[in-house]
C-alpha cells in the first residue's frame, strides 16, 4: 500500500452544491481504486435531510417532505440504500476510502472504521449495534451510553470500499430526532415497519459524554491522528486539485445527472 494518503475536506454549504456530495463520492471510490492510494474525506452541509432509496417508496413522500421544507431543510436523495439522515453544521461527515478492498471483507471494513473512533475518543467506550428507534438504524450505529450517535456505511467499486460514517457533534440532536420523527409520521401513513418510528431519546451528540465544548474541528484533529496510526504520511487535497484529476470533470457529469434524475421524485405533484 502507498505511503500517502490524501485528506480532503470539503464543506458543501449552499443547496446548489448538495448536488456535488455523492459525485464527488463516487469519484473518490474510483479514484481510490485505481491509484491504490486511501483517502480521509471530511465534509459538512447546510441544514439537509439525506433520503435513501428507500424512503422513495413511502406512501405520502410529498407529506413528509413539506414537514422538512416548513424547517427549512434541503432534502435530496442518495444512490444506495438505507433511510433518511440528516446532515447540517453540528453533523460531521467522514468517508475513509480503503484500496485493496479484496483483501478486508464487509464486517472488517466496519471493524476498521470504528476501531479510528475509538482510537479518536478514547476516553469513550464505544459500542456499536443497531438502535432500533434512531433514525437510520444499523448494525454498526455508534453507542454510547445506550444513546446512538453515529452511523456506518460502506460501498464497494472495483479494488476499492468506502465506509462512510455521520457522527453527531454538537447542536440540537433531540431536534434533529423530531424532525425525522414528523417526516416518517406524514409520509408513512400505512405504518409500514419498514420505516423506523423515531424516538429523539435514543440519539445524543458526542459532546454530551465529554467534558467542555467539542467542535468538529476537535474531531477532525482526532480522526487525522487515529488515522496517522495506519498512515503516518498524509497530504491535503484541495478541491483545485482534485478537479485536475484523470476524468474528474467528465466522471463528475454524468454522476450529476444521476443525482438529478433520482430528485425527480421530490419534485413529482408540486
Amino acid at each position: 500500500m502507498p505511503s500517502t494518503a490524501w485528506v480532503y475536506d470539503h464543506d458543501y454549504a449552499t443547496a446548489a452544491q448538495l448536488e456535488d456530495i455523492f459525485p464527488e463520492t463516487n469519484y473518490l471510490l474510483q479514484w481510490c481504486s485505481s491509484s491504490q492510494q486511501p483517502i480521509l474525506h471530511f465534509w459538512q452541509s447546510c441544514p439537509t435531510v439525506i433520503l435513501g432509496l428507500r424512503d422513495k417508496h413511502l406512501t405520502d413522500l410529498a407529506a413528509g417532505l413539506k414537514v422538512l421544507q416548513a424547517s427549512d431543510y434541503q432534502a435530496f436523495i442518495r444512490n444506495s440504500g438505507g433511510l433518511a439522515v440528516i446532515s447540517e453544521p453540528g453533523i460531521l461527515n467522514i468517508s475513509f476510502f480503503i484500496p485493496q478492498a479484496h483483501t478486508i471483507d464487509v464486517n472488517q471494513a466496519y471493524q476498521l472504521v470504528f476501531d479510528y473512533l475509538q482510537k479518536a475518543f478514547p476516553e469513550l467506550t464505544l459500542k456499536h449495534y443497531e438502535v432500533v428507534h434512531s433514525y437510520c438504524p444499523g448494525d454498526f450505529d455508534v453507542v454510547v451510553q445506550q444513546q446512538k450517535v453515529g452511523g456506518i456505511a460502506q460501498r464497494r467499486q472495483g479494488d476499492a470500499v468506502v465506509v462512510m460514517l455521520y457522527l453527531s457533534v454538537n447542536g440540537d440532536q433531540s431536534a434533529r430526532g423530531q424532525l425525522l420523527q414528523r417526516f416518517y409520521q406524514a409520509a408513512n401513513t400505512t405504518s409500514n415497519e419498514a420505516y423506523p418510528k423515531v424516538w429523539p431519546e435514543t440519539m445524543a451528540n458526542i459532546q454530551d459524554f465529554l467534558e467542555g465544548q467539542l467542535t468538529l474541528n476537535d474531531c477532525k484533529k482526532r480522526l487525522m491522528q487515529a488515522f496517522k496510526t495506519s498512515h503516518p504520511a498524509l497530504e491535503i487535497l484541495t478541491p483545485a486539485l482534485l478537479q485536475q484529476q484523470v476524468n474528474y470533470k467528465k466522471i463528475i457529469t454524468k454522476q450529476k445527472a444521476q443525482q438529478q434524475r433520482l430528485n425527480r421524485v421530490l419534485t413529482k405533484g408540486e
